[in-house]
């Protein structure tokens, strides 16, 4: 992919894992140009994205483990299942916040 006048930063952090994102996208593609359209893309997000998050993205990267510490909980929910509706789920907030998420 050519780099051009990409951030140093997004293209150091694409560069470890562009092997195994190239190889993962064209076992469902097949499309090298898609591809690069698709580095494009993530690069326009990334440029597009808050001095605050870039941010927490290089604490994260700092940290490699964050995601297996305590200090976080996530949810995962499907909708039609939980509650029919978004409208349900807003009715069952007591209950998700009971669950301490």
């Amino acid at each position: 992919m050519s780099e051009g006048k990409m951030d140093r930063v997004f293209v150091e952090r694409l560069n470890m894992h562009i092997d195994e994102m190239k190889w993962l996208y064209n076992e469902l593609y097949n499309d090298d140009n898609a591809f690069t359209y698709f580095c494009h893309m993530l690069y326009e997000y990334y440029s597009a994205r808050d001095k605050s998050l870039k941010d927490w993205d290089t604490a994260r990267i700092e940290e490699p483990e964050w995601y297996v510490g305590n200090e976080m909980l996530g949810m995962q929910m499907y909708v039609d299942c939980f509650a029919d509706t978004l409208q349900g789920v807003r009715d069952h907030l007591d209950y998700i916040q009971e669950c301490g998420v």
